[in-house]
């Protein structure tokens, strides 16, 4: 006669494990300063399945986009982004001293998915960066690292200093955004970088590329590193204060 399997039995580890993740987690975002409370409310958000959906119809979500029309560049970097997703990236937040400091493929932060994506079209953001802070090195934080000139291994995965950069060479867009509203949705489409402020008491710290892809309230996904790896999600209004929205 075959055991009858205990349900409380197996429940109970798993719970156990799932609490033992999320302290892990959060131990890991609170180490780089990020904000813990977010975690906690991502990890709700994705264990419950994510937003209820119902505000637009299918065919009304489509139309959010039908209208704008992508440069080559904004569908290479949308591209470049969601081909990330496909590959295991451990969260490693710390300097690389060889390789021009670009961290190996199976490493990085939300910053190098960012650069890694742009790479999708030809543009070497690293350089890029390097040369404008070298003329323009006075519209950059540098006092942020206690820094008085620009250094190409690290300023290219520095939050502050890509906003600065984007604001200064790309199209700012507004920063609002609500559920269920066509006119600030519409302002937010595939391939669009977004920067965040995790912590109000520190400078922006997070950066995504918002995806093709939109939830039944019209809220689009991001593509980012958040400390689980490089992944889509739609975690854009938990992800923390909104304080850039750019378009290449």
């Amino acid at each position: 006669m075959d055991k009858k399997i205990n349900i409380k039995k197996i429940k109970i580890p798993l719970i156990i494990l799932s609490l033992v993740l999320v302290i892990a987690a959060s131990v890991l975002i609170w180490k780089r300063g990020g904000n813990v409370l977010f975690v906690l409310k991502l990890q709700a958000h994705n264990v419950s399945g994510g937003y209820d959906s119902g505000c637009f119809s299918a065919k009304e979500v489509t139309n959010l986009t039908n209208n704008f029309q992508p440069t080559p560049v904004q569908l290479s970097i949308i591209s470049g982004a969601e081909e990330r997703t496909k590959h295991h990236v451990i969260y490693v937040d710390k300097y690389y001293g060889t390789n021009g400091g670009k961290p190996p493929d199976n490493e990085g932060v939300c910053t190098d998915l960012f650069w890694r994506a742009l790479a999708n079209g030809g543009i070497d953001f690293q350089n890029l960066l390097y040369q404008d802070m070298s003329t323009n090195v006075q519209s950059y934080p540098l006092s942020l690292w206690r820094m008085t000139a620009p250094n190409k291994s690290i300023d290219f995965r520095r939050v502050p200093n890509i906003k600065t950069y984007l604001d200064l060479h790309s199209t700012k867009l507004p920063t609002s955004i609500n559920r269920c509203d066509k006119s600030t949705l519409i302002n937010w489409q595939a391939g669009d970088i977004v920067i965040f402020q995790t912590n109000p008491n520190n400078p922006p710290d997070h950066i995504a590329i918002i995806s093709a892809k939109r939830d039944g309230d019209g809220t689009p996904y991001i593509i980012h590193n958040y400390g689980f790896g490089e992944s889509e999600d739609d975690n854009l209004l938990l992800a923390g204060k909104i304080v850039g929205h750019y378009r290449w």
